[in-house]
C-alpha cells in the first residue's frame, strides 16, 4: 500500500514538473485534480466498505446496478446521445462485470451504435 502511494506521488510530481518545464501553466489545475481524485478514492473506499459489510446480496446488487447506471449516464452525458445509448452502456457494464475478458473489446463498440 505504501509503495503504491509512493509510486503515485512520484508520477504526480513528474507530471507537475513536465507541465512547469514545458510552460503549460497547468500546475494549479493538476493540483486540484489530484487532490479531488484522492478525496474521491477515499470516499469510494468508505462507501464500498459499508456496502460490502451489509451482508445482504440484494443490497450489493442494488448498489452495483446503481453505480453501473450512474457510470453509463455520466459517460454518455459528455456526448450528445439518445437514451438507447445509455441503456446499451448500462447493459454493457453489467455484462462486463460478468465476463470482462470478452466484453472489453465488445462493449465500447456496442455502446456507440445507434
Amino acid at each position: 500500500m505504501l509503495g503504491a502511494g509512493i509510486a503515485v506521488a512520484i508520477f504526480f510530481l513528474f507530471v507537475l514538473s513536465m507541465s512547469y518545464k514545458r510552460g503549460m501553466k497547468l500546475e494549479k489545475q493538476i493540483g486540484i485534480a489530484g487532490a479531488r481524485s484522492i478525496i474521491q478514492m477515499f470516499a469510494m473506499g468508505f462507501a464500498l466498505e459499508y456496502i460490502f459489510k451489509l451482508e445482504n446480496v440484494w443490497h450489493v446488487v442494488y448498489f452495483a446496478a446503481f453505480m453501473s447506471l450512474f457510470a453509463a449516464y455520466t459517460a454518455s452525458s459528455r456526448l450528445e446521445l439518445d437514451c438507447r445509448c445509455i441503456r446499451r452502456a448500462f447493459f454493457c457494464n453489467i455484462y462486463t462485470v460478468h465476463d470482462w475478458a470478452s466484453a472489453c473489446f465488445f462493449c465500447p463498440v456496442l455502446s456507440l451504435l445507434r
